[in-house]
């Protein structure tokens, strides 16, 4: 199970969460939108691990 942007739930359970920009997304989905030459998109992101997390 994981969590998704860093919310404090998912801290305080202790989930392995991934991270990204809603900002930069919402830029990125307005890209494609208006840019009918755009082929492919990088949506970068961070994976937070946690006790969830088996290692």
């Amino acid at each position: 199970m994981t969590g998704w942007d860093g919310g404090p739930v998912a801290k305080r359970e202790g989930l392995t969460t991934v991270r990204r920009s809603t900002r930069d997304q919402g830029a990125l989905c307005a890209r494609m939108l208006f840019d009918d030459h755009l082929a492919t998109l990088d949506a970068p992101c961070t994976v937070i691990a946690r006790s969830a997390t088996s290692r």
